[in-house]
């Protein structure tokens, strides 16, 4: 017995679909059937439709930085794109102007490269002055009495 094959849904956006333009469908075995309560609940779902918003946004190209499903002519929503979130929650979150969400998922905040050890060695005050140019008669360097009464 052959497992039954899992349905790739995917934005149709040329218009050639049976549901009409811009319709969300399911392929499965070849066949195609307009599914508008898949995605119910998502911004993109305008009745069974893609809305207008999101298909000028699969248009733009935008959305190919966050997996390449977003470049193809046919857009499979339920792609992987990384971190356990599919190309339908990237739209979903784009169509919300919520698109920050998914960027902090998907490319976290890049944590700076641990120092060396040689770096805990801190070098004296006098070393780091005389590095940074300052000699050692410049008032930084005067005995505190000195500076105490130059202040006054």
């Amino acid at each position: 017995m052959v497992p039954p094959v899992a349905p790739k849904v995917l934005a149709n956006l040329d218009g050639n679909s049976p549901g009409g333009s811009n319709s969300l469908a399911v392929v499965n075995e070849g066949k195609m059937k307009c599914k508008g309560k898949m995605f119910q609940g998502y911004a993109f779902n305008d009745n069974g439709f893609i809305s207008s918003k999101a298909v000028g946004i699969l248009n733009s190209g935008c959305l190919s930085s966050f997996a390449p499903t977003f470049a193809n002519e046919v857009v499979n929503l339920e792609a992987p794109v990384g971190k356990g979130l599919f190309a339908k929650d990237v739209l979903h979150h784009v169509c919300l102007d919520s698109l920050n969400v998914i960027s902090a998922i998907l490319n976290p905040p890049v944590s700076p490269p641990p120092l060396p050890e040689a770096a805990g060695i801190l070098m004296p005050v006098d070393q780091m002055l005389i590095c940074m140019g300052f000699d050692s008669s410049s008032p930084l360097h005067a005995p505190k009495k000195a500076r105490r009464a130059a202040s006054v």
